[in-house]
């Protein structure tokens, strides 16, 4: 089975079993069976806010990714995710993966394996914006070169780069929350903060003022350190 994150698993749940049972999980996502399949725009990844297209459509350059059934130069449509599973609580160049939902399968955390406690941890977080990058100022400031990201079909992930409150200086600020749609923090259109989902199943509303010590914390599933009120 080719799950690539998390969103292709929940199908099923999410009243799109008809894409999940014509899906072939056996082949990657650019696999002709796949394809009619993974440019439909499901509005459960989309967030009612959000100005970005629900459907992108990228030219792939293979000299980045290099996928099987597509060449460099061809144009494949994506219907895009605007919420990301927790998966790294990456805040230098090394990043250790340790959020509940590790991306590419390779981990399979069990409620045991949070040991800070599900209300403690997140889950999803909101992550819009497609191709498109947006700075602090909610205005597009360049494009994603990635066409495995910001899909419901792809490795649509957290991985915390501190930045200054533009999104400028990766890896060398301390904002992590709305200050960009690129790289792999998080970010909404809403005043303030972005929505979260935590491991209880709770939704929370966070300030984008928290530094990323404490968001690191809140992604990480057993530092043993778990943030209360936030």
């Amino acid at each position: 089975m080719n799950l690539t994150c998390w969103g292709l698993g929940l199908l099923p749940y999410l009243d799109q079993t008809n894409i999940a049972t014509k899906y072939n999980y056996s082949e990657g996502i650019f696999h002709p069976d796949n394809r009619p399949l993974i440019g439909q725009a499901l509005s459960v990844f989309n967030c009612p806010s959000s100005p970005v297209p629900k459907v992108i459509h990228r030219t792939i350059d293979e000299s980045l990714v290099n996928y099987a059934d597509v060449t460099a130069g061809e144009v494949v449509s994506f219907g895009i995710s605007e919420y990301a599973c927790s998966a790294q609580e990456q805040h230098d160049a090394s990043g250790s993966g340790n959020g509940i939902l590790p991306y590419n399968g390779r981990i399979f955390t069990r409620i045991a394996d949070v040991t800070d406690g599900l209300s403690n941890t997140f889950l999803v977080v909101e992550q819009p914006g497609g191709i498109d990058v947006y700075g602090g100022s909610k205005t597009v400031v360049g494009t994603s070169i990635w066409p495995h990201s910001r899909i419901w079909v792809g490795q649509h992930r957290l991985a915390l780069r501190g930045t200054n409150r533009e999104g400028v200086g990766s890896f060398s600020g301390n904002c992590v929350v709305n200050c960009t749609s690129g790289g792999g923090n998080l970010y909404s259109f809403h005043a303030g903060g972005a929505h979260v989902l935590m491991g209880d199943g709770s939704c929370r509303f966070i300030s984008e003022n928290l530094d990323v010590t404490t968001v690191v914390r809140l992604v990480d599933r057993a530092d043993g350190q778990p943030v209360g009120e936030f």
